[in-house]
């Protein structure tokens, strides 16, 4: 299969109907590549991720997951179509270990 795992493309998406978070945002990840996202504090890292897995509103713009748009599906239609958001928090669950957290994640796939 070609083409990136992850598209997205003129993302416009924020937490209220009156303030855009995110505004205009593409990005584009290869499969198998690692990507990190780097800003300030307030910069939009989070809400960018949490709008590709379908917890914040987007407002236009798309998703695409291998290929397959996913833009504005439920968090739990996006987890069925392979897509696993771990939120960044100080212990999701405290007596597992940092990998078992993030294992976590692979669970409902």
């Amino acid at each position: 299969m070609n083409g990136p795992a992850l598209e997205v493309r003129e993302l416009v998406a924020g937490y209220t109907p009156e303030v855009d978070i995110l505004r205009g945002v593409s990005i584009e990840v290869a499969r198998d590549e690692i990507v990190t996202v780097l800003g300030p504090n307030g910069a939009g890292k989070s809400t960018l991720l949490a709008a590709i897995a379908g917890l914040v509103a987007v407002r236009s713009g798309t998703v695409r997951l291998f290929g397959d748009e996913i833009t504005g599906l439920s968090a739990h239609l996006a987890v069925r179509r392979g897509l696993v958001f771990v939120p960044q928090t100080a212990n999701v669950f405290a007596r597992l270990s940092v990998h078992e957290n993030l294992e976590m994640g692979a669970i409902a796939r």
